[in-house]
């Protein structure tokens, strides 16, 4: 069903533009560039414009926080 009226679904709205990554990370777009160029996070494109999925974001923060866990094993 067309959230816009112009045939827009639901799933368009989940992709995140750089700068909404970028605030999700608390990182610079130039990061958010270089995880996606390194496939650390999931290039989608529209058109000529780059978009990532908040899935890719939150699978990106879970590798980080198990990185941690296991530099620094509770005691």
């Amino acid at each position: 069903m067309p959230v816009d009226g112009i045939g827009v679904g639901d799933e368009a709205l989940d992709l995140l533009t750089y700068g909404e990554a970028a605030t999700r990370l608390r990182v610079s777009m130039s990061t958010i560039r270089r995880l996606i160029a390194s496939r650390d996070l999931e290039k989608v494109n529209v058109g000529r414009a780059v978009r990532t999925t908040p899935e890719s974001v939150a699978a990106y923060k879970q590798k980080l926080k198990n990185e941690a866990a296991q530099k620094n094993p509770a005691a």
